[in-house]
C-alpha cells in the first residue's frame, strides 16, 4: 500500500478498538503478498525471465500442454523461462516432428527421431522410434521422467510411438556412485496395440 498502511484509512476513534488493528494487519499481510501475484500477472506474457517457475507451469497448463508441465515437475535445477518465449511456436508446431524436437530441447533433452519411412525396410506406416538423451544432473526421479516423456510423445504428435529408448549422460561418475566394474545394458521389448477409435 506504499507508505500508508490500511489502519490509516480507519477512523481515529475506531483505531483503539480491538477488532480494527487485527483486521488491518491481516489486510496489510494480504496486500503485501498480492504484490508478487500482480508482478506475475504483469509479466505473464511479456517478461518470462521475471516470472516464477510455477507461473510458467500454469501458463503451459492454460495452453493445453499439461503433459509438458508434468515433465517439468520431474526436472530440477533447470531454467524453464525460455519455454515461454517459444510457447506460441510450440502451439503452431504441435503434431510435427520439429515441434517435438524443440520441446525436448527446451526441456534439456537431446533426441533422435526415426519415422517409419526413414527405415530400410520401411516400418509400419505412421509410426516412429524415439531416442531421448537425458542428463542425470537435472533429473530427480528417472522412472517418473521416463513415464512423463512417453505420455508427452503420445500426446504431442500424430504418428504412433512404436519404440522409445533412453540414453543417460553422467557429468561425474562420483556423483552417481558408479562402479567401474561394469554396467548393465537392459532392453525391454513389448507390443504396442491400438484399438480403432481410441
Amino acid at each position: 500500500m506504499g507508505v500508508k498502511t490500511s489502519i490509516d484509512f480507519v477512523a481515529y476513534n475506531l483505531r483503539d478498538v480491538e477488532l480494527w488493528p487485527k483486521v488491518t494487519d491481516m489486510l496489510d499481510y494480504i496486500v503485501s503478498n498480492f504484490d508478487t501475484e500482480l508482478e506475475d500477472i504483469k509479466y505473464k506474457y511479456r517478461g518470462p525471465d521475471v516470472v516464477r517457475e510455477e507461473v510458467i507451469k500454469e501458463i503451459i497448463i492454460e495452453l493445453g500442454f499439461e503433459y509438458i508441465k508434468d515433465i517439468m515437475d520431474t526436472i530440477s535445477n533447470f531454467e524453464f523461462n525460455v519455454l515461454l518465449d517459444f510457447i506460441s511456436l510450440l502451439n503452431l508446431l504441435k503434431g510435427s516432428r520439429e515441434g517435438m524436437e524443440l520441446v525436448l530441447k527446451l526441456l534439456g533433452f537431446d533426441s533422435v527421431i526415426r519415422e517409419w519411412w526413414e527405415k530400410d525396410p520401411q516400418d509400419e506406416p505412421h509410426t516412429y522410434d524415439l531416442t531421448v538423451i537425458m542428463n542425470t544432473t537435472y533429473i530427480t526421479d528417472v522412472d517418473a521422467t521416463l513415464d512423463k516423456v512417453q505420455v508427452f510423445a503420445r500426446n504431442y504428435v500424430y504418428p504412433i510411438l512404436k519404440t522409445i529408448d533412453f540414453t543417460f549422460q553422467f557429468d561425474s561418475f562420483l556423483e552417481k556412485n558408479a562402479n567401474m566394474a561394469g554396467f548393465v545394458k537392459m532392453k525391454l521389448f513389448g507390443t504396442i496395440r491400438q484399438r480403432a477409435g481410441v
